[in-house]
């Protein structure tokens, strides 16, 4: 359940093979440099696909519905639009 006061922008990514933590980690901290700043966040990074990205509005829940192939997969959740916080991020595998 979104219990901000602003809506969630939840995006699944589909990490590439090549992919490492550490890019991702990067791409992480860098978005949270670029919100703090109120600069445009930088959108899909290079090393990945984006495959959802569902807006959830305060009060709802939201639920990911989609099919997932065998690969590594990164969930980054922000709040508002444009983004005001990176508030999260999951990581995973799907085999």
């Amino acid at each position: 359940e979104n219990e901000s006061g602003e809506v969630g922008v939840f995006e699944l990514l589909r990490l590439d093979p090549a992919g490492t933590d550490e890019e991702l980690e990067a791409y992480v901290a860098a978005e949270q440099e670029r919100i703090d700043a109120s600069a445009a966040p930088q959108g899909t990074p290079g090393f990945a696909t984006s495959v959802i990205q569902p807006v959830v509005e305060p009060g709802e829940t939201g639920i990911l519905t989609t099919g997932l192939t065998a690969a590594r997969y990164a969930i980054i959740c922000t709040n508002g639009e444009p983004a005001t916080s990176l508030i999260d991020r999951l990581d995973f595998a799907v085999q």
